[in-house]
């Protein structure tokens, strides 16, 4: 027989009513909590799935990440392992636990990779094994430099490194987003779990490393700042809550500048010599091109009509010379020539221009002033037209240019207008 309740009277607080729960999740589907409703957290849920609608999840609270180089803040939720394990249907067994990622047979085919693991290695699911293979076959044939590098040299130092091996697999999880989205085929699993808490955990163990020493690991080093400069360039989103015109990759592409210029060894004999050895990340002579006419000549035109405002007047120097190293791929693009072939190295040339342009320059980006802004929509704008006719080879670039340009421009608004207008028409053609 059940021992009823006894009200505390005596004391005047009373004891608090509970109600019992219905089975109702907190956690379930977007739709179902719209209709209040159980959700069985299926991934599609069984409503959504007889409906049929489209099964979405939420995420919530966006990480962060600062190191001694620069701040990135990621647009991703944090979510826990179990958030991720959830995401498979509830009638399927538990994927089984494996210390050794690659211990999988299809994913050792085909490449020496040596079994050397870290005493402390996290422990990764059959999920995880799923996008490392998708990695080594598919996502790292697009990545710049040698397909070699990414599927043999940087899976080693993932074995040894654990936020190289979740930033690989963050990477991963969101190509398949993207190969879904492209192809306009449903996807019955949301990778997007699977890519948040890989890439909260690479950046809280990146941010660790840098704060303390990455002398002795600067491959490893060079390897992440790479792996999540891809992802922040394929990471776009037009959610007007968010800033959308912050260019998180040009944290981690000044961050691989600051670690070649402090550790010499990277550039002339590490796994990423190739990408970064001189004249590779050094600072070129930039020739000084004064076109009269075209896009650079229309800035230098309405810079010089600006009103003689402080602010301006004080930044004006860092303007013109962001304008005058952009002068060269301006020309490019207003030129008509679709044999080029040399995209590759334009996209090396695009992306050091992002390593070497001016700290003042970054800072005012940060600070959101509106000519800093339209500088960087004509540099992405410039970057899109010279490699539009190669954009494909690079699923991670492909989107990032329109999308730059048209959020700076709905940030910036009518007022200016005319200052967009190149920039504007420019990503139109693409």
């Amino acid at each position: 027989m059940p021992v009823p309740k006894l009200s505390n009277k005596i004391s005047g607080n009373p004891v608090a009513k509970t109600r019992a729960s219905k089975g109702r999740s907190r956690s379930g589907c977007l739709r179902c909590k719209e209709r209040r409703v159980k959700c069985d957290e299926l991934r599609p849920c069984s409503r959504c799935k007889i409906g049929p609608h489209v099964c979405v999840y939420s995420i919530v609270s966006a990480p962060s990440w600062n190191s001694q180089v620069t701040t990135f803040r990621s647009s991703i939720a944090a979510v826990s392992k179990a958030d991720c394990q959830d995401n498979a249907a509830r009638s399927s067994a538990q994927p089984k636990k494996t210390s050794s990622i690659l211990s999988h047979s299809s994913l050792s085919h085909g490449y020496q990779i040596s079994q050397v693991i870290a005493d402390d290695a996290p422990v990764f699911d059959t999920h995880d094994v799923f996008l490392l293979a998708h990695f080594k076959s598919t996502t790292s044939i697009s990545l710049i430099g040698s397909q070699s590098i990414w599927v043999e040299d940087v899976l080693q130092l993932a074995l040894q490194h654990d936020f190289v091996m979740h930033a690989i697999l963050g990477l991963s999880a969101r190509h398949l987003q993207e190969t879904h989205r492209y192809a306009q085929s449903p996807s019955f699993y949301n990778y997007g779990l699977l890519e948040a808490h890989h890439l909260k955990n690479a950046l809280s163990s990146f941010n660790k490393q840098f704060q303390s020493s990455i002398s002795a690991n600067q491959d490893a080093a060079l390897a992440a700042s790479f792996l999540l400069c891809f992802h922040a360039c394929s990471t776009v989103h037009m959610d007007p809550l968010t800033t959308p015109f912050q260019d998180s990759s040009l944290a981690f592409l000044r961050g691989i500048r600051s670690i070649v210029a402090s550790h010499h060894r990277a550039a002339h004999s590490g796994v990423f010599k190739s990408l970064v050895a001189p004249p590779r990340l050094t600072r070129r002579s930039i020739p000084r091109i004064v076109p009269s006419t075209g896009p650079f000549a229309h800035f230098i035109n309405l810079l010089n009509g600006l009103p003689p405002i402080p602010h301006f007047l004080e930044n004006r120097e860092v303007y013109e010379e962001c304008v005058e190293s952009l002068a060269p791929f301006l020309s490019l693009a207003e030129e008509q020539d679709d044999t080029r072939t040399e995209a590759l190295e334009l996209l090396l040339c695009f992306l050091e221009w992002q390593a070497f342009c001016p700290a003042k320059f970054v800072a005012l980006v940060n600070t959101h002033d509106p000519i800093a802004l339209i500088l960087l929509a004509y540099f992405y704008a410039t970057a899109g037209s010279v490699l539009s006719e190669a954009k494909s080879r690079w699923w991670w670039w492909q989107s990032k240019p329109s999308y730059m340009v048209q959020a700076i421009d709905e940030y910036l608004g009518s007022a200016w207008t005319v200052w967009m207008d190149w920039p504007r028409a420019a990503v139109q053609k693409l």
